[in-house]
């Protein structure tokens, strides 16, 4: 709530010092003075509301932690586009303009993320007590030649992306800082996970064995993951847009942005190891005025 009040205070005051300013010309070089973009000018802004990602299929879980080892189907679901929860705090990307025209210009938005965690096996020690293979190590040894176990890392790979590609078209105003328009978005929406835990427990169990009797050591192996997990999601749609940047000086606006139409067809595939067959799932969602965006933006 804080973090909106004070959103709305700068944007007052933004509103404020423009007026004075315009206040303190002359009206005949106020009334000269125009503020919107002309062909070949440049914006970008960033943008307010609702996150565009589409990020809610989860990869299938390992062997060892997934009771009978059940794939928990997910069909995607654009949570992108939901009518409630919108949140003018939150920042949901980038977003740049280029006009071929004075009232036509072409948009490229979108957001990205890359997260990388290879996998690292774990280790374990064993020492021999009598005719027994021990796990960890030997007590009576000195400290200073201990081998610790270490534990396994596993492996974390992430994709998540989201690319808008549109056209606006802009309407004359009769205020100079005013630029009201209407377009159309091209929406694609990608999501690639992967997992894998290398852990290999191995749990020995010993019949008077010894290091000249190796043959009697009978061990139990845990494997942990068979292979890499993945969860994969594809998406695309188009939207109508309208909105109005209000330009508080000739190279600074702000500006709110709405979704009358909405369109979006996802495929997510889960995968619970390699050479197994994936989960399928298909979602199609219409909407209509369920995302709104607040623009802070610049003009060159």
């Amino acid at each position: 709530m804080k973090t909106i009040l004070k959103l709305c205070c700068i944007l007052l005051f933004g509103l404020g010092f423009a007026q004075a300013q315009d206040g303190g010309r002359s009206n005949a070089s106020s009334s000269n003075t125009d503020y919107k973009p002309k062909k070949g000018d440049f914006t970008g802004a960033i943008l307010f509301g609702r996150g565009n990602f589409m990020n809610n299929v989860g990869v299938p879980g390992a062997p060892v932690t997934n009771s009978n080892w059940t794939v928990f189907s997910q069909a995607p679901n654009a949570t992108n586009i939901n009518g409630n929860s919108n949140d003018i705090t939150n920042i949901a990307g980038g977003e740049a303009r280029y006009f071929i025209k004075n009232n036509i210009a072409i948009k490229l938005a979108g957001g990205f993320v890359q997260r990388n965690t290879p996998a690292l096996q774990n280790i374990q020690t064993f020492y021999l007590s009598g005719d027994n293979v021990v796990q960890g190590n030997d007590p009576e040894t000195p400290n200073a030649v201990w081998i610790p176990n270490y534990s396994s890392i596993s492996e974390d790979r992430d994709t998540e992306l989201y690319i808008t590609i549109g056209g606006e078209y802009h309407f004359g105003s009769k205020l100079n800082r005013l630029a009201p328009y209407v377009g159309m978005n091209i929406n694609y929406h990608y999501l690639n996970r992967k997992r894998y835990d290398p852990t290999v427990i191995f749990q020995t169990n010993t019949d008077n064995a010894s290091s000249s009797a190796n043959d009697n050591i009978e061990s139990d192996v845990l494997v942990y993951d068979i292979g890499t997990r993945a969860a994969e999601v594809i998406g695309a749609g188009f939207q109508l847009t309208g909105g109005a940047d209000y330009y508080l000086l000739p190279g600074l606006y702000m500006g709110f942005e709405v979704r009358p139409l909405t369109f979006i067809y996802a495929r997510s595939e889960q995968l619970p190891a390699p050479g197994l067959e994936a989960s399928i799932g298909r979602t199609s969602t219409w909407a209509s005025f369920t995302q709104t965006h607040f623009k802070i933006g610049f003009k060159i």
